[in-house]
């Protein structure tokens, strides 16, 4: 589901996406799989700009993650429900005025700082991505700079080429925009 909405087909992601859901129950004693599945669906909505489900569905997610050990998934699951919120706040309205989006930001900042204290860098560049997006929409290109600059070397310490590329990419950007 989540390959055919990132491919823009989504009438075929969400029909992909319900009959996934009508097998659900059969593993109603597996919180593990659910959680899964309902992260994974939250990206389906994400890819298909649907943030009002993604958060929903990220939001099922962590309610499944209640005594699940798994520190990984419990990383990705909280960072895709804090971007999904970043990503909605921003859409719904860009300004320094919006309580929501500097909320949302400060979120997962924290979130990006414990990442890299835990050294699970792998998780960091999508975050990285979010929380710059929104610094640049609120005119704080400099910090957003800054956070890309840790992304870079996150992506760095994993040897993720395309997430490595991508921060890299932005960074160049957004010193052109700031004429560095």
């Amino acid at each position: 589901a989540i390959g055919m909405a990132r491919m823009g087909d989504a009438a075929e992601s969400l029909s992909l996406l319900g009959r996934a859901l009508r097998l659900l129950p059969e593993v109603n004693d597996l919180p593990g799989e659910q959680c899964i599945w309902w992260n994974n669906a939250g990206a389906a909505y994400h890819a298909l700009g649907r943030l009002h489900d993604a958060v929903d569905a990220a939001v099922r997610a962590i309610g499944l993650l209640h005594g699940f050990g798994e520190p990984n998934l419990r990383a990705v699951c909280h960072g895709n429900l804090l971007i999904y919120r970043l990503e909605r706040a921003l859409a719904r309205d860009a300004s320094l005025h919006n309580c929501e989006l500097l909320q949302a930001l400060e979120s997962i900042q924290a979130h990006i700082e414990a990442l890299i204290a835990d050294e699970r860098h792998h998780f960091v560049p999508e975050s990285v991505n979010a929380a710059a997006d929104a610094m640049i929409a609120l005119g704080r290109v400099d910090e957003a700079r800054e956070w890309l600059r840790r992304g870079v070397k996150s992506a760095q310490v994993t040897g993720a080429g395309p997430e490595l590329g991508l921060l890299e990419w932005r960074l160049a950007r957004v010193d052109r925009l700031t004429g560095l």
